[in-house]
């Protein structure tokens, strides 16, 4: 209990302390003791000292269970630790753990934050051959492993085999893309997305309009911009927000 108080409160100094006593008390720590430590650390986005902790762990000769995998997975994710997310997925084969979805799709994440597209598709072909079905956060870390390389093309075509495997983007994952689209100034790209969400019957956000603008401007297509901002209005996007894009494209334009 004190361990998941020191987590919740990101005490790292408490819960060192409280290893300690228990040593000097000769209270021999557990799995689920060191598990509380790691979770510890990675509430405090610190990953690599996670990490060390797992291997003081193994080498006391314990060996880390499935729960404290899929906890330092989604600390990797958080923070795109790629390298500790894959040493996670090897010492769960050594240990016979067998991942689920949600551990791959921590381990993609990992991989996808860092732009490791090659490493977030081989996890993802794994997860096929083991049998686990992906879902829409597993197609996301795809999309956005290829966002975060540059790619817009591969992020599209990542896109298109979530869709063909029968898989529902949502918001969150057309966000991602749109979020590529106007880091490149992709305009055509953008659009093309925004009339894809439209015919999948996903509703734009503020979020998404305001990546098509960036995308459009970026690229100096005013034309592209103003029937974005025309749809922010039909939409029903808040006046004040429609008002400050057109605004900001009379701003362009002068």
């Amino acid at each position: 209990m004190l361990m998941q108080a020191c987590a919740q409160a990101r005490n790292v100094k408490e819960a060192k302390k409280a290893m300690e006593e228990m040593k000097r008390d000769g209270v021999a720590a557990d799995v689920m003791t060191y598990s509380n430590l790691m979770a510890v650390y990675v509430a405090c986005g610190s990953t690599e000292s996670a990490m060390r902790v797992m291997e003081a762990m193994k080498e006391e000769g314990l060996s880390p269970d499935a729960p404290t995998c899929l906890l330092l997975l989604n600390g990797c994710a958080k923070l795109g630790r790629s390298s500790d997310a894959l040493r996670v997925m090897e010492e769960m084969k050594r240990c016979d753990i067998a991942p689920n979805l949600a551990m791959y799709n921590s381990a993609i994440e990992a991989c996808a934050r860092s732009g490791q597209v090659s490493e977030a598709s081989r996890l993802s072909e794994e997860m096929s051959r083991a049998g686990v079905v992906p879902d829409e956060a597993t197609y996301r870390g795809i999309v956005r492993a290829w966002v975060e390389s540059g790619s817009i093309e591969g992020a599209v075509a990542a896109l298109s085999a979530m869709k063909s495997n029968g898989v529902t983007a949502g918001i969150s994952t057309y966000n991602m893309l749109l979020h590529g689209c106007a880091r490149k100034h992709a305009a055509r790209e953008a659009i093309e997305l925004l009339e894809a969400m439209k015919h999948d019957g996903v509703q734009p956000t503020l979020t998404s309009y305001k990546s098509l603008l960036r995308a459009c401007t970026g690229a100096g297509e005013a034309d592209k911009a103003a029937r974005v901002v025309d749809d922010m209005e039909r939409s029903g996007m808040p006046l004040e927000k429609v008002e400050e894009a057109r605004k900001r494209l009379r701003r362009i334009d002068a």
